[in-house]
């Protein structure tokens, strides 16, 4: 577990902010997780830029496209941008989707403390809770891109919705088919809208239209 200091901060970001292939982003970006541990990473303030890496990574690796970056910390927003294939520059919004009132950095400091005194690191969450939670998925995706789209961002931008939660594959099928419907708040206030989960991606929308 090691937090970063000021410069540590800004020397990581500043290599971030550089053109460079998805793949170099995703090592950048995974290393820094390694060193920081996830107490530190969680706990922090001031890294959230490393998870917004590693999901423009993803997004970038996803997509086959050229080369990537987190837009210069002094421009605020958005997140990262790609460029594709055809040379375009696209600029991205990134939002992560969780359980609701989750404090992950207290519960990745209650999974350091338990490792260290010899025990498993999670308890793990009963059958039943993860089915409730499927049932609640598409609500979390749905208020997340209402907060997104209520902020009226300058500009024109796709937004990435990363969700950050698994099902075990035991509703699969059923939290991909919400992904239209939950997302569909931000389809006018961003060109495109992808979901990020696991290791895939789903476009929902393209210029308010189902894609």
């Amino acid at each position: 577990m090691t937090r970063l200091a000021k410069k540590e901060i800004e020397r990581h970001r500043a290599t971030l902010e550089v053109w460079q292939t998805p793949s170099a982003m995703l090592k950048r970006a995974r290393r820094l997780m390694d060193h920081m541990g996830d107490e530190d990473l969680f706990n922090q303030p001031g890294v959230d830029f490393i998870t917004e890496a590693w999901g423009a990574a993803q997004f970038g690796k996803g997509r086959h496209v050229l080369a990537v970056r987190l837009v210069p910390q002094r421009e605020q927003w958005p997140d990262f941008e790609i460029r594709t294939r055809r040379r375009t520059i696209e600029r991205w919004e990134f939002t992560e989707v969780d359980k609701p009132r989750r404090r992950r950095g207290l519960e990745m400091r209650r999974m350091a403390h338990r490792r260290a005194a010899g025990r498993l690191a999670s308890e793990g969450e009963r059958w039943e809770q993860l089915m409730a939670q499927a049932e609640r998925v598409p609500r979390w995706i749905k208020r997340r891109c209402r907060a997104k789209a209520k902020k009226f961002y300058a500009g024109r931008a796709g937004l990435l919705v990363y969700l950050n939660w698994s099902d075990y594959g035991a509703r699969r099928a059923e939290i991909e088919g919400c992904f239209i419907g939950a997302t569909a708040p931000a389809k006018n206030a961003f060109t495109e809208v992808w979901v990020l989960w696991g290791a895939r991606l789903y476009r929902t929308w393209r210029d308010g239209n189902k894609a």
